[in-house]
């Protein structure tokens, strides 16, 4: 790990036990589309200053592993630099990662308006049983849907 990855992730949630888990699903939500904005403008950026950014379009295309949050305790997300300082990602910061970066070739490449490029890309959060078992039926995961197409940009990545 590098000194970049211990600085504190861009939005940090503790669960409270008695939460009602639409309640925290909801507030996910936001975490994950607020990220997904600022990499939106990020990668914009990167595009108009010329850089290449086809081989960090999303963690698993750049091989970063997939590092889960406690399920059912606490999430993370964090933003495309802090991702790429750690080459890991919880799935609330590979959904924002990629999010931004389908986002960005929308705009950039595409011609769309920022809106109808939002409104292409969106968040979800799924609910339910943690894959391990652990989570008592806590456990939320952040995927995104383009054009009505739900994508886990976890499954591409490496494993912890």
């Amino acid at each position: 790990m590098t000194a970049a990855c211990e600085v504190p992730c861009t939005v940090g949630i503790a669960f409270p036990c008695e939460a009602d888990a639409s309640r925290i699903a909801r507030f996910l939500l936001v975490a994950v589309e607020w990220a997904a904005d600022e990499n939106t403008q990020t990668y914009l950026g990167w595009m108009r200053a010329g850089k290449d950014v086809s081989g960090i379009c999303c963690p698993g295309c750049a091989g970063y592993v997939h590092r889960p949050d406690m399920p059912g305790l606490a999430s993370h997300v964090e933003l495309v630099e802090q991702v790429m300082a750690c080459e890991a990602a919880s799935c609330g910061s590979a959904a924002a990662m990629a999010m931004g970066f389908e986002r960005a070739v929308l705009i950039f490449d595409e011609g769309e308006s920022e809106d109808d490029a939002y409104a292409r890309v969106v968040a979800k959060i799924k609910y339910g049983q943690a894959p391990d078992g652990s989570s008592n039926g806590r456990y939320f995961h952040a995927v995104f849907v383009h054009d009505g197409t739900e994508i886990d940009p976890t499954k591409e990545m490496k494993a912890a």
